[in-house]
């Protein structure tokens, strides 16, 4: 054999070789393409434009549903914002403070219990538990302060009630 003739042969294999190539690439791209133009929910074959005529008609249905659910999450920021208004006003922090104001009389039966809102208005109610009878007090509160002399176990049981932290003004702090 002459060199011409390795020559010949060499480059008939390295054609072979690049003829295979191809044809596997041609395999590939034959069979993505039947996958594409099978349809999304179908059986059945579909041009490119009836393809692209259904993902476009997906593509709507999608952002009418997205701009829903926008709206959806529009109206819930607004009802979370008024019920977060109202809840200033609930009755939601609560201070308890038991004490013996006697000397004479055993274990800590009195009581004083301070409930407020969120923006410290509300009532402190306590209790003197003697001997003779027990007698109950009720003074409104208004920003944590009372008109009314307060006790030193009022007082307590105000502050107790001031430090809690309802959990709406935590999950704000929380946020910002």
């Amino acid at each position: 054999m002459t060199i011409t003739e390795y020559l010949l042969a060499g480059g008939l294999l390295v054609a072979l070789i690049w003829l295979v190539l191809l044809q596997t690439r041609l395999n590939r791209l034959v069979v993505a393409r039947a996958a594409l133009t099978l349809g999304l929910n179908s059986a059945k074959r579909l041009t490119l434009e009836d393809l692209i005529t259904e993902l476009g008609n997906r593509l709507t249905d999608t952002q009418a549903r997205l701009s829903n659910l926008d709206d959806q999450h529009n109206n819930l920021g607004a009802e979370v914002a008024a019920l977060i208004g109202e809840s200033r006003y609930s009755l939601q922090r609560v201070g308890l403070v038991r004490f013996n104001p006697f000397a004479d009389t055993g274990g800590d039966q009195s009581f004083a219990v301070a409930v407020l809102d969120r923006l410290g208005n509300g009532f402190v109610f306590s209790s003197l538990h003697g001997r003779s009878g027990t007698r109950f007090y009720a003074k409104p509160l208004r920003n944590g302060q009372s008109s009314y002399q307060l006790s030193d176990e009022e007082a307590e049981a105000v502050k107790s009630a001031l430090s809690q932290t309802s959990s709406i003004g935590a999950a704000r702090a929380a946020n910002h």
